[in-house]
């Protein structure tokens, strides 16, 4: 699927089946690198099963990952 003008995809999981996570989903980076993400409940991001071992997203999409993340928790 084509990326939105962020560069950064994510789908929200109807129930989160990690343990201590207030939601979770899936990520798509701008370079096609996927992964898990789950918010716990004190509100701490995290990303869980990236597809490539030691990835760090570029200060720019993880700013936009933030942005994209802080939006779809607000329409739960």
């Amino acid at each position: 699927p084509e990326l939105p003008p962020s560069g950064i995809q994510i789908t929200v999981d109807k129930v989160s089946l990690n343990p201590g996570a207030l939601a979770s989903g899936t990520v798509t980076f701008s370079d096609g690198v996927t992964g898990k993400w789950m918010v716990d409940h004190q509100g701490r991001p995290g990303l869980l099963d990236v597809s490539k071992p030691g990835y760090r997203p570029s200060q720019a999409d993880a700013q936009a990952f933030m942005q994209e993340l802080a939006a779809a928790m607000q329409h739960m």
